[in-house]
């Protein structure tokens, strides 16, 4: 247990650092004093020795992450007079039940969360890798970069049909008008296709979807958010409508089994480096695209692309082994 002390010398001390403990799983306890205002960003991540948190009056701000992937603790207190947390059943809200700070780690099966909620804040339940599903109520109408991160487990999204901001489908988390993607089930496994409705695939949509095999997007897709398929160990094959019309920084990092992307479209623009993103992948593209003597494709593709050639095939129309095959 490490009791995090006051003073130090003359001076107070007054904040947590950012990652002032990142992985110190030897820690299973925290005492903070009277007088900490600050707790800063992933300032415990990762330490699975830690079972239990409790906030004094004077801690007014906890940054995001700051206690996400800590796989054993089990619930969070705060004091009474605490002019800004307030704990529900273990879990961190800002006071009044509106904001949705962090689920603790140890928590399993299926949640529901609290019907005061409005917000949930960016990694609010990352590393929950017992959650098996999630039920959004109707009060919910936004939500932080990446709330579900290394939830492996977490198979399926519920959402009330009464909420007008999102819905689900097959366990997938949509906007209400389901043009964007918001999550997909980091605990689904398997090829997905997505449904004709989506437009835009947000940021890290599909990020730690480590059963994920394969991704069709449709030609009305026509943005792929920062992040969005990060640390996709098992993504084989990726397959882009005609309408992608960009790529965010990041979208395939840590992929490592990515072999083979196809674009039907003219070479989408990109951002970052396309070294950062992508590394062994062949990228297969239709004869009559344009666009791929820009910068952020021209050296990559000299060495790392190849024509997409459709074929014919008996079986119908459909994409067969990464290709269009069609009946004649």
């Amino acid at each position: 247990s490490v009791n995090v002390p006051s003073r130090v010398g003359e001076l107070p001390v007054v904040e947590i650092g950012p990652s002032a403990f990142w992985r110190c799983s030897e820690v299973t306890g925290i005492e903070i004093p009277d007088g900490m205002l600050r707790v800063g960003e992933w300032a415990f991540f990762g330490c699975a020795g830690l079972t239990n948190v409790h906030l004094p009056q004077s801690v007014t701000n906890v940054a995001d992450g700051a206690f996400a992937g800590c796989a054993h603790l089990a619930w969070f207190s705060v004091d009474s007079s605490n002019p800004s947390y307030e704990a529900a059943d273990g879990v961190l809200l800002a006071k009044g039940g509106g904001e949705f700070v962090q689920c603790p780690g140890s928590r399993a099966g299926a949640y529901a969360v609290p019907a005061t909620v409005t917000n949930i804040r960016a990694s609010a339940f990352a590393g929950c890798e017992g959650l098996t599903s999630v039920w959004i109520p109707p009060s919910v109408i936004a939500m932080g970069a990446d709330p579900f991160a290394s939830c492996y487990n977490l198979a399926a999204f519920e959402v009330d049909p009464s909420n007008p901001m999102y819905a689900s489908m097959e366990g997938v988390l949509y906007s209400e008008d389901s043009h964007v993607l918001v999550r997909y089930p980091p605990g689904k496994s398997g090829p997905c296709v997505l449904p004709d409705s989506v437009a835009d695939v947000a940021d890290f949509a599909f990020s730690c979807c480590t059963g994920l095999s394969q991704i069709t997007l449709g030609n009305a897709v026509t943005n792929i958010g920062a992040s969005a398929f990060v640390n996709c160990q098992n993504l084989n094959t990726v397959t882009l409508g005609s309408g992608v019309a960009r790529i965010g920084a990041f979208a395939f990092v840590a992929c490592p089994n990515l072999r083979e992307l196809y674009i039907a479209g003219n070479a989408p623009s990109f951002d970052g480096s396309i070294y950062g993103t992508l590394t062994t992948t062949t990228v297969y593209r239709l004869s009559e695209s344009t666009g791929w003597d820009a910068p952020s494709w021209y050296g990559y593709m000299m060495s790392h692309s190849a024509l997409w050639v459709p074929r014919i095939s008996d079986d119908g129309l459909g994409l067969q082994s990464g290709r269009f095959g069609f009946q004649m």
